[in-house]
């Protein structure tokens, strides 16, 4: 695993040495941020999830002004995080807790990257409690990365998909804050 573009471009980061944390691959993190490049710098970014922490760092390389990176196990992130001597707050919390708490402090994100574990229902609570709380910044964009296959049966408030790409066995899917009219 590396970073891919902006400040720490080039550097190599930690791999996982389990099954449970599967790091993003290099050809779907590209594509996700070519995506987001415009709407990186000086975004607010969350890393839901962050395993090794790849997101994250790619978010924080490329120019967003703060990045807050949750996780019930944060020690490989932050491995990967002191590697690069990168400005990010780790927390290591269980990541449905954390979102009730940045209700609970009116936090809202620009940019929300989402990649719970495969094999779960956790990026559909993640989002549902999202869209409910009103945690993504108008105009905000959340990108779920998850299994091919698996429906998505969402009936959201705020939030719109914008996009949906297939890379192989894996689905990332684009939504979009939309302003209530």
């Amino acid at each position: 695993m590396r970073i891919i573009a902006g400040k720490y471009k080039g550097r190599t980061l930690l791999s996982p040495d389990s099954e449970r944390v599967k790091p993003t691959l290099d050809r779907v993190k590209e594509a996700i941020f070519d995506k987001l490049q415009f709407d990186l710098i000086g975004a607010d970014v969350l890393d839901l999830f962050t395993g090794s922490g790849a997101l994250g760092l790619e978010a924080c390389s490329r120019g967003a002004s703060k990045v807050v990176m949750v996780d019930s196990d944060t020690s490989l992130a932050k491995k990967n995080v002191d590697k690069l001597g990168a400005e990010v707050e780790l927390m290591q919390k269980d990541a449905l807790k954390a979102l009730e708490d940045f209700k609970q402090n009116n936090k809202q994100f620009d940019i929300i990257l989402l990649d719970p574990p495969f094999k779960s229902d956790l990026g559909l609570k993640a989002i549902e409690k999202i869209d409910k709380n009103n945690l993504l910044a108008e105009n905000g964009i959340l990108v779920w990365e998850k299994s091919y296959g698996i429906n998505i049966p969402l009936k959201l408030i705020n939030l719109c998909v914008e996009k949906i790409k297939k890379y192989g066995t894996i689905q990332v899917i684009y939504l979009k804050h939309i302003k209530n009219i």
